[in-house]
């Protein structure tokens, strides 16, 4: 009972996480939940005036990829601080 209660502990405090990361030329900003939900996308109007679509479309798949990464390595982080060294 005691791991069903640190992972329900785990499953909250990811859910209150928020990770937000930009593209390279700042115009792209994904911010996501612990889980790897999207919770937001910022795109600067000066973006999409001088950007064709295709540019950013790889521009914001490319930064929600590195959100992801960043969330998974925060999930791992906390799941072992959690559930210790014999998750």
């Amino acid at each position: 009972m005691k791991k069903i209660a640190e992972i329900r502990e785990l499953e909250q405090k990811l859910a209150t996480k928020r990770i937000t990361v930009e593209s390279d030329d700042k115009g792209v900003r994904v911010t996501m939940d612990g889980h790897g939900t999207l919770v937001d996308l910022e795109i600067r109007n000066d973006v999409i005036s001088r950007q064709n679509s295709a540019r950013l479309e790889k521009d914001i798949t490319l930064t929600v990829r590195r959100a992801d990464l960043v969330v998974e390595k925060l999930r791992r982080r906390l799941a072992k601080s959690f559930l210790g060294a014999d998750e």
